[in-house]
């Protein structure tokens, strides 16, 4: 069994806390250690509950997603199934976001998709299934090259 047993700030900079988590066989006390806080017995029923929370945080941390703000009527193209892929331009900031420092691309497991910055934005969750490079053959901007961001199944929508 997994129970969650405190937070420790490495670097007092640092905004986000560690989670420790402790494998326990029984319900035994742990001692107070330099990251390690005791448990108290009556509490167990309640640690039970913040060990499960904590190892499905951790279970979503290690899927990778990239992370995309969209307007509205982009939003409702994905939404509704008609986009199938998402276009970014060449330039640095989406080079570092979506290719390693040898070439390569960067695998994610999930794309999040919001509409608009505000903290109740509509989000949808897509199953990412690839980047390439496209240049565009028409138009004002031709011979432009461009990130083609592939778009899988809907895995969730929040609205």
């Amino acid at each position: 069994m997994l129970l969650m047993v405190g937070f420790h700030r490495a670097n007092r900079r640092c905004s986000a806390p560690t989670i420790f988590v402790v494998r326990m066989p029984q319900y035994k006390q742990v001692q107070r250690t330099d990251n390690i806080y005791s448990l108290n017995t009556t509490k167990l029923p309640r640690l039970k509950q913040r060990a499960l929370e904590a190892t499905s945080f951790m279970i979503e941390a290690n899927t990778k997603t990239l992370y995309l703000t969209i307007k509205k009527e982009y939003f409702d193209q994905i939404e509704r199934g008609e986009k199938e892929s998402e276009f970014r331009e060449f330039k640095r900031h989406w080079i570092q976001k979506l290719m390693n420092a040898n070439g390569t691309f960067k695998h994610y497991d999930l794309i999040l998709f919001r509409n608009g910055y505000h903290k109740n934005a509509p989000q949808i969750t897509v199953e990412f299934k690839g980047i390439r490079i496209i240049k565009q053959k028409r138009g004002w901007f031709r011979h432009q090259k461009y990130f083609e961001i592939k778009l899988g199944k809907i895995t969730s929508r929040s609205t």
